[in-house]
């Protein structure tokens, strides 16, 4: 409905910046949903229309950046997260008090060490999602953006510190709004990795509560399926892990987690 309304808004007014803005961003929002790779380029087309009509407009920009970064975490691409930093540098520069530019580009950074394993982007990450809470801390995407950082950060480092960093922000997330699908995702792969880390299976325990709560919010959140089948087979419960990975191929809306429930089938139920 939104994007129709948009493309109501665009007839009668061609030269409408913001309308092209809010197509763009119901796109993205239908890419993520869908795993579409398809409407972030028609995301990206609309930001691009934004942007020649009004190149002021840092919202627009913002925009293109998490449409790339999104892109970038589908097709596993480098590439779209150096275009969304670009996007959000230039964000900051329009206006360095726009909380959600940092939000983003703090995600790209983390998105971007994580394709490199590179623990200096999530330095980076974090510094941008600090800025963005000293900016608004009310903010819960970037306690979840920053615990994130810290996950990944402690994964790369082996510090067991930054787990705990991490899961004081995805507490923090969740104390400012308890319908986060994400937060709880985010604290669960924190308990896990650190029950990697400690070879605790109560870590394990406490990660599946919380991918529990995240598919409660969203029975169809791919990743939390995914992310709960491994802390199932790392407890040692191999049949519900199972269960879990045959949901991720049910859902069919993400390849590459599709692939990784094919290959952890195969392992836990060889034939």
């Amino acid at each position: 409905l939104a994007i129709k309304d948009f493309n109501e808004a665009i007839r009668l007014n061609s030269k409408y910046a913001y309308a092209y803005i809010g197509r763009g961003n119901a796109y993205s929002s239908r890419g993520n949903t869908n795993n579409n790779k398809d409407d972030y380029k028609l995301a990206i087309k609309d930001f691009n229309e934004a942007i020649r009509l009004n190149s002021k407009y840092a919202y627009a920009y913002i925009g293109r950046g998490n449409a790339y970064s999104s892109r970038g975490d589908a097709n596993n691409n480098k590439d779209d997260y150096e275009l969304a930093i670009k996007d959000f540098n230039e964000a900051i520069r329009i206006n360095s008090k726009y909380a959600y530019a940092y939000i983003g580009r703090g995600n790209a950074y983390s998105s971007w060490g994580d394709a490199n394993n590179n623990k200096d982007d999530y330095e980076l990450a974090i510094k941008d999602f600090n800025e963005a809470i000293r900016l608004n801390s009310k903010y819960a995407y970037a306690y979840i953006g920053r615990g994130n950082a810290y996950s990944s950060r402690g994964n790369t480092n082996n510090n067991k510190d930054d787990y705990k960093l991490a899961i004081k922000d995805f507490n923090e997330a969740i104390r400012i709004n308890s319908k986060y699908a994400y937060a709880y995702n985010g604290r669960g792969n924190a308990y896990s990795s650190r029950g990697n880390a400690n070879n605790n299976k109560d870590d394990y325990e406490l990660a599946i509560k919380d991918y529990n709560e995240a598919i409660r919010l969203n029975p169809k959140y791919t990743y939390a399926y995914t992310n709960r089948g491994y802390a199932y087979k790392n407890k040692g419960r191999k049949d519900k892990a199972v269960e879990d990975f045959k949901k991720v191929l049910e859902l069919k809306d993400n390849i590459e987690l599709s692939r990784e429930a094919e290959q952890q089938l195969q392992e836990l139920s060889p034939k």
